[in-house]
């Protein structure tokens, strides 16, 4: 109930002076990992979904603003082999969130460089950028006996920002990459020894998101 009143708050004023009111699903996957674990690369791969809530402003409703509900895990993994296949070690993190994202669109019609490109989009196509707050609903890490609760906490909060891209493949359907990272002051756990070094205060999260969106 209270989540549903923020989300009526947020986007009451935006829908007042704006000319549509539409609305969306996404499903699809998210790549991450934690920077700070030393572990790199996306080598983890969880799935994701979201609705939203779009509303679109403008002379020509080129703007949109849309306020998202989703469910999305988060994390990294590293599995070690010997030279014969065998599995030496095991580390994983897994979060799981429920995030509300908020997120600007504009709507590019050309892509323009004079006396280079000068190409006109044959369908629609939208550049994203956003905030977005994230509820840690459950934290686990494997370091070779199962995921068990970690020895050191999360915080039960991760806030972001994101960019993407938003490709329209029919008049309802999209295409949606998104890359997602947590605010450099606000990390996600901090690190063992408490160390801070200018915007390195902890642990973030680096997500890409990819998904196949519906949108009435």
């Amino acid at each position: 109930m209270r989540l549903f009143v923020f989300i009526v708050l947020l986007i009451a004023p935006i829908v007042s002076f704006s000319q549509s009111f539409t609305g969306g699903l996404k499903l699809g996957f998210d790549i991450s990992q934690v920077d700070g674990d030393r572990r790199g690369g996306y080598s983890a791969i969880f799935p994701t979904g979201s609705l939203y809530a779009q509303t679109s402003f403008g002379d020509e409703q080129r703007a949109s603003l849309a306020l998202g509900v989703s469910y999305i895990r988060k994390g990294s993994k590293e599995i070690k082999k010997d030279e014969y296949g065998d599995i030496t070690s095991i580390f994983a993190i897994r979060l799981q969130y429920i995030e509300l994202p908020l997120t600007f669109s504009w709507q590019m019609n050309k892509f323009k460089i004079p006396r280079l490109v000068d190409y006109t989009f044959k369908n629609k196509f939208c550049l994203e950028a956003g905030v977005s707050y994230a509820y840690l609903m459950k934290a686990e890490v494997n370091e070779g006996q199962g995921f068990l609760a970690p020895d050191k906490a999360f915080f039960n909060y991760d806030c972001g920002i994101h960019f993407g891209l938003k490709y329209y493949i029919g008049e309802h359907f999209f295409l949606n990459y998104r890359f997602s990272y947590t605010f450099f002051f606000l990390p996600i756990r901090k690190h063992p020894g408490g160390q801070v070094y200018r915007l390195n205060r902890g642990v973030y999260n680096n997500v890409m998101i990819f998904t196949v969106g519906w949108e009435i």
